[in-house]
């Protein structure tokens, strides 16, 4: 849990040092764009702390209510965090943008800016690249994209995508206040602050949808779901397997319902020793696959009934 937290931790800690900076150089300069960097770095910095909140909140045990834990419970607060980002980051910037095209002034000196937006930079490349490495840690074979795609675990992608949105708003900045000192007018600089208005809800979007599958109940990786099907299928005793059905609970935490038919001839002691083996070899495989339900649906050529087990961890 600690090393999952890592760029969350690293997201927060980079986000306040930035915020402040920005604030001070927009408080100098009255630049627009420098503004809203503010307010997408102090955004950030609250929306990145709700991923905390969502690990501590989904560390509760299972009780009556929720039999199988509160591990979505991050998933909801991931949400949480897309809604607030749309609204308040991408929000305030795009207001602060239109209200400086509609209200221009002359640029004020850059020098604060540009002293900003480089130790700004300098913040969110680290925190970068430690999600970064996270990513690429735990999904070595796949794209950028397809690894935020296909992760379980915000706590790895969230702060991920809010760096890199951070380093696109600060690019657009620079430009921004560049080309407002060029052409002697604020408005440049406003465009720069409607332009990273629309990078933030954008990143909110994403945020969002890859928050909402997981809370719809998003089966568990391609991979593992395959896997799971050739343990089975492998077995002795299994005569079919059809696609197994998977939930994931949380970012380390699986459900798995199997639909089996056992060779017949088998006894009811040698249909429980294979559902026993097959729960062992499961987990093996598979630590993070929690809850087992199996069912015997036996050939239809097949006496007796069908039997059902659940087991957990």
């Amino acid at each position: 849990m600690a090393e999952s937290a890592k760029s969350t931790y690293a997201a927060i800690a980079a986000d306040t040092a930035i915020a402040a900076t920005k604030f001070v150089a927009a408080g100098f300069t009255g630049s627009a764009s420098m503004l809203t960097e503010g307010f997408h770095s102090v955004v950030d910095t609250g929306i990145t702390a709700l991923t905390l909140f969502g690990m501590y909140r989904s560390r509760r045990p299972p009780d009556a209510l929720h039999p199988f834990g509160y591990g979505r419970e991050l998933y909801y607060w991931t949400n949480v965090m897309g809604i607030l980002l749309f609204s308040l980051g991408g929000g305030m910037s795009v207001l602060e943008g239109i209200r400086r095209l509609m209200h221009p002034q002359p640029p004020e000196s850059a020098v604060w800016n540009y002293s900003v937006l480089a130790i700004s930079g300098a913040f969110s490349l680290y925190s970068t690249s430690v999600g970064y490495r996270q990513i690429r840690q735990k999904h070595p074979d796949q794209s950028i994209w397809q690894a935020v795609r296909t992760s379980k675990d915000p706590r790895n992608f969230s702060p991920f995508l809010l760096d890199i949105a951070d380093i696109i708003g600060l690019l657009l900045a620079f430009v921004g206040v560049l080309v407002s000192q060029w052409m002697g007018t604020s408005v440049p600089d406003g465009i720069a602050a409607l332009l990273i208005g629309f990078t933030l809800a954008a990143a909110a979007v994403v945020l969002s949808n890859e928050a909402r599958k997981l809370l719809l109940g998003e089966s568990a990786g391609s991979e593992v779901v395959r896997d799971i099907r050739t343990i089975a299928i492998s077995d002795p005793a299994v005569e079919k397997a059809p696609h197994p059905l998977t939930m994931q609970l949380s970012p380390s935490e699986v459900l798995l319902n199997l639909n089996l038919e056992f060779r017949p001839g088998l006894s009811g002691d040698e249909v429980q020793q294979a559902i026993e083996r097959l729960e062992h070899n499961i987990r093996r495989s598979h630590p993070d696959v929690k809850h087992i339900f199996i069912e015997n649906h036996p050939l239809e050529s097949h006496s007796g009934g069908g039997q059902y087990q659940e087991s957990h961890a």
